[in-house]
C-alpha cells in the first residue's frame, strides 16, 4: 500500500507519509483519497490509471489486513464478513454512447478481483442492474444469482433501538 500511495499522493490533494502510519491509519488515508475524489471528479481517470496496473497488489494488500484481522477475531469466530455498502449509489452512465455501462466495468468485468478477498462480502448492487438483461451475467460471474434483501430499520427515529 505504501509504494500504491507513493503513486497516488500527488493526486490525493493531502501530504501524508505512510512511513509513519499503521496499515489502519493507511486505510484511513485512502479513504480520505476518496474524499478528495468525490470533490474533483476529472481526479477519477487519473487515479485509474495509476491504480489499475496494481490491483493484484492491493487485492494482496487487503487479503494480508484480513488475514491479521481473521487472527484477532475472538475464539469463537473464524471468519470476516465485509459489506460493501452504498455501491447501489453509483449513477450508471454510457462512455461515448456505448452498449456497456460504467456498472459493468464495476460488477461484471471486475468480478474475479470483487471474488478475490478472503472473506465473505457483500456487494450493495443497484437495483437496476438486478432487474436489468445483465442480472444471468451477473448470476453466472458470481455463481449465485443476486439477492434482494429489505431495508431493516435498526434505530427508531427517536434514536432507540428498533424491538421488532
Amino acid at each position: 500500500m505504501k509504494n500504491r500511495w507513493n503513486d497516488l499522493k500527488d493526486l490525493a490533494l493531502t501530504e501524508v507519509s505512510f512511513e509513519t502510519l499503521s496499515l489502519e491509519m493507511q486505510i484511513a488515508q485512502f479513504a480520505k483519497l476518496t474524499a478528495n475524489v468525490r470533490t474533483e471528479p476529472s481526479l477519477r481517470q487519473k487515479i485509474r490509471e495509476k491504480v489499475n496496473p496494481h490491483t493484484t497488489t492491493l487485492i494482496e494488500a487487503l487479503n494480508q489486513f484480513i488475514r491479521n484481522a481473521k487472527k484477532r477475531l475472538p475464539d469463537k469466530y473464524s471468519q470476516l464478513a465485509i459489506i460493501a455498502d452504498n455501491l447501489d449509489k453509483i449513477v450508471q452512465f454510457y462512455k461515448g454512447g456505448g452498449e456497456r455501462s460504467n456498472l459493468d466495468e464495476i460488477f461484471l468485468d471486475r468480478s474475479e478481483q470483487l471474488k478475490a478477498l478472503d472473506c465473505h462480502i457483500v456487494y450493495t448492487i443497484p437495483i437496476s442492474m438486478v432487474h436489468s438483461n445483465r442480472a444471468a451475467d451477473l448470476s453466472n460471474n458470481y455463481n449465485n444469482a443476486p439477492q434482494v434483501l429489505p431495508m431493516i430499520m435498526i434505530n427508531n427515529p427517536s434514536g432507540e433501538v428498533n424491538g421488532t
